[in-house]
């Protein structure tokens, strides 16, 4: 149907994931059926273990290469090919000459690997998200709101003429968070709010309900009403600050920066005591105070060029500020650095300073133009109340001078 073209002027490949474990083809058995099509395992482009939901199409004559990637499943109904049951999804299709450089990437896009010979009972196959597979949630369960905190915890919304003679609600990883006979003894109230265990926030809590003498279970998804207030992912909450800072330094979007910085040191710790031959690397690589300088002063130039980009939205100034790359992050990570070996002796005091010095230097009225300009001012005072009380965390530096210059500097950035 996406081709035009007839099943003798046609060629089909089906790239399929195979479990490393089990051997399992994850994909329905139809896939062997078509005739004159060849399967071929998926080969994943690093060795890091993660489930895969983007989905690729790559269509290619002897002249053309088109690829498809987007949130369309390879279905009718996910392509938009049905009359009636069509979704209205996000792709973007990038096409090119068939022998250009481009189209060489383009192929490899796909991960095509040696072919796959599956015998019965070796399927996997994966539930067609265009269709439900499980029973709906009672209308009784109106809205789950998640608080971050701290502490966390999970504002629930209840109708109880709606609700099952029996149910309890879990978080994703099975802990009991309010069942009926609990909230029958509270008062069978419409509002209930229940505290979350530590850790990442669920996007969704577990329901349990009978239906007869069948037991259901039903996602419910949960909602939050200040983005802002969200924590940044745990991934890059522990990052530490030199990784940051690095990224920052770079000059490719921060995602990819960041990967890169990561993947080199993954490196460098997998050759353990390995000596670069290169005099002038392993000059620069020493801590050199000028050259750690010269680094640290391109990542806060690109921090402030990065706060000074126009904006809205109060919740992206928010993340901006508060965020896994924002002043205080980085802040919290000198911290942590200044008790380790690997700062210099008052490193830590001198980067708070000009952290403070590079938030006030950014043109706020500018950035904020549409934004009720007092409440632009309290978010970024707030941030330098913030970066004094880090300020009073770190220990005492090797020369009061630097502390008085600390402390000058957090005053002129508040002013």
């Amino acid at each position: 149907m996406i081709t035009g073209r007839p099943a003798t002027r046609r060629r089909l490949t089906l790239v399929a994931a195979v479990d490393p474990y089990t051997g399992g083809v994850q994909g329905p058995p139809s896939l062997a059926a078509q005739p004159g099509v060849k399967l071929v395992a998926f080969v994943p482009p690093d060795q890091e273990l993660r489930g895969l939901h983007a989905k690729l199409l790559v269509v290619e004559s002897d002249e053309w290469i088109a690829v498809l990637i987007g949130s369309s499943n390879a279905t009718q109904a996910g392509l938009g090919l049905h009359d009636v049951r069509g979704h209205h999804e996000l792709n973007v299709w990038v096409g090119c000459s068939a022998r250009s450089r481009t189209a060489k990437h383009l192929r490899s896009l796909a991960g095509a690997g040696e072919p796959v010979h599956v015998e019965d009972g070796r399927w996997e196959a994966v539930p067609d998200e265009d269709e439900p597979t499980g029973p709906l949630l009672p209308l009784g369960f109106v809205s789950c709101l998640v608080d971050p905190g701290p502490p966390a915890r999970a504002e629930l919304v209840l109708q109880p003429e709606h609700l099952p003679g029996t149910w309890e609600v879990r978080e994703p990883a099975g802990l009991a968070l309010l069942d009926a006979d609990t909230w029958r003894a509270g008062g069978s109230t419409k509002e209930a709010t229940v505290p979350l265990p530590e850790g990442p926030l669920p996007a969704y809590l577990i329901v349990w309900w009978s239906d007869g003498d069948v037991t259901c279970q039903g996602t419910w998804t949960a909602n939050v009403d200040d983005r802002a207030a969200l924590p940044p992912p745990a991934e890059l909450a522990e990052l530490p600050v030199d990784v940051l800072l690095a990224a920052l330094a770079s000059t490719r979007p921060l995602p990819i920066a960041l990967e890169q910085e990561l993947r080199r040191r993954e490196r460098l710790d997998g050759t353990g005591d390995h000596v670069d031959l290169d005099p002038l690397r392993r000059f620069d690589d020493s801590g050199l105070l000028l050259q750690r300088a010269r680094r640290l002063s391109l990542a806060l130039w690109r921090l402030q060029d990065r706060l000074s980009r126009p904006t809205t939205s109060l919740d992206a100034l928010h993340w901006r500020l508060h965020g896994a790359f924002g002043p205080v992050a980085i802040a919290d990570g000198l911290v942590v650095a200044a008790s380790t070996d690997r700062a210099l002796p008052g490193e830590a005091h001198f980067l708070l300073a000009e952290l403070a010095l590079t938030i006030a230097a950014v043109d706020w009225p500018a950035v904020a133009g549409g934004i009720d300009r007092r409440q632009v001012r309290k978010l970024v005072s707030d941030i330098l109340t913030q970066l004094e009380d880090r300020r009073t965390q770190l220990p005492p530096a090797p020369d009061p001078s630097l502390d008085r210059y600390v402390h000058d500097a957090l005053e002129a950035a508040q002013r």
